[in-house]
């Protein structure tokens, strides 16, 4: 392990899915589009919040379990392999991204889903790519064995 504990300063990636519904959100009241019919877009909406928060939830716990934070501005003190992150090493940017989802829906923002792709590869370069470089100089081959294992989205 090296001296450095931990990613170091960044947006913070739930501001980048907020700004994504809030540009959802503006760019629908001057160009409304329905996304799909209410009845579905609800039932499909809280599904995917459901969902969202569910992989964010299990992702907090298994952070706490293993004694580490979960936030990348404090020290990482251990590599979490289990709960969610035996399916995604992003448990916590794929929450953000259904629970997003979700919200558009039921909310009828056509525009926040439309944005949110771009949001996910700028989460992906602006911080999973910075926290991965990071993790595999803390981890080192306990990381790369980790990363060949476990995909980076779903």
């Amino acid at each position: 392990m090296t001296g450095r504990d931990r990613v170091g300063p960044m947006v913070p990636p739930p501001l980048w899915y907020a700004a994504c519904l809030a540009a959802g959100w503006l760019i629908g009241v001057r160009f409304p589009v329905q996304v799909v019919p209410a009845a579905a877009r609800w039932t499909v909406g809280a599904l995917c919040v459901l969902i969202g928060l569910a992989f964010m939830v299990t992702g907090f716990a298994a952070f706490a379990r293993a004694g580490t934070s979960a936030l990348p501005i404090r020290p990482t003190t251990a590599l979490v392999e289990t709960g969610p992150y035996r399916v995604t090493r992003n448990p916590m940017y794929v929450g953000l991204a259904f629970a997003s989802a979700g919200i558009a829906l039921i909310a009828n923002w056509l525009w926040g889903i439309v944005i949110l792709p771009i949001v996910l590869v700028i989460v992906q370069v602006a911080a999973i790519l910075p926290e991965e470089r990071f993790l595999e100089e803390r981890f080192g081959s306990g990381y790369t064995a980790y990363r060949s294992r476990v995909r980076r989205w779903l």
